[in-house]
């Protein structure tokens, strides 16, 4: 007899957790490139940050303030494409029909097939934020509670951009391309890759389109003990509220696709 306290669904989705897990085991290529990846560039820019935020007012800066935050928050993007990845694997070896076939609706489908990534991503920010604090001597001197929220709220930001674009793209080609080109160009416009001050005006302008300048700006009030609070509470807001509306977004137009292949 079914347990009537045990959530619909429970079980397949701890079954598609488990092959997922079963698979990162098989291969964890891209789980040691995501977490070695980001701590080498750190080490090659880390000096050069340091310079520039000295010539931006903060002569006891180490660098760190922005490597670290800025590699944390692009390589963590590539959640999108992890997600999009698990979604599209299923069709191109024909099992997704069988998941569908599970006792589980689409939603929870979804959460489940992101845990896996989500566990990936978690792993990057950690090492990154334990790597850059011992080796790059960062130092998180205003609000750590603060620092933390932002980092929930932009990989909350990022999980609803990859369900949106797991709907809108057709082929793993165009998530993978879309993934890429998303991390890069949100990081320099964000100002992930470089500080903002250093950034032509036009760029400056156009920043606050890209997810990284919230996450960058909400970790810099966290980490500057002069950046008022009220700058990291307004990008958790923006954060939680884009990512509300494109994972929203995107589970409605995969729901449409579902209902479109079962009538072809």
């Amino acid at each position: 007899m079914a347990d009537p306290l045990r959530p619909v669904g429970a079980g397949a989705m701890a079954a598609v957790v488990r092959n997922d897990l079963r698979l990162l085991r098989a291969d964890p290529t891209v789980l040691i490139l995501l977490i070695v990846t980001p701590v080498v560039i750190m080490s090659f820019t880390n000096k050069a940050f340091r310079y520039a935020l000295e010539l931006s007012g903060r002569p006891h800066a180490t660098g760190a303030e922005q490597s670290v935050p800025g590699m944390t928050l692009m390589f963590s993007f590539a959640l999108v494409g992890a997600i999009g990845y698990t979604l599209f694997r299923e069709h191109t070896w024909r099992t997704f029909d069988r998941l569908r076939s599970a006792p589980i609706p689409l939603e929870r489908l979804l959460a489940a097939k992101a845990v896996v990534p989500l566990g990936m991503v978690s792993c990057q920010v950690a090492a990154s934020l334990a790597i850059g604090s011992a080796w790059f001597d960062l130092r998180i001197e205003g609000s750590v509670p603060l620092f933390f929220a932002v980092l929930v709220a932009y990989i909350w930001c990022v999980m609803g951009l990859a369900l949106l674009l797991a709907g809108v793209c057709r082929t793993m080609l165009q998530l993978s391309t879309a993934s890429n080109l998303g991390a890069t160009l949100f990081a320099g416009l964000g100002g992930a890759l470089v500080p903002l001050s250093t950034m032509p005006a036009w760029a400056r302008a156009l920043a606050p389109l890209s997810p990284m300048y919230w996450g960058m700006r909400g970790l810099g009030a966290g980490i500057y003990r002069d950046v008022g609070a009220a700058s990291g509470v307004t990008s958790v807001g923006v954060l939680l509220a884009t990512g509300l509306l494109t994972g929203m977004a995107g589970a409605v137009i995969l729901r449409r696709k579902e209902g479109h292949d079962a009538h072809v």
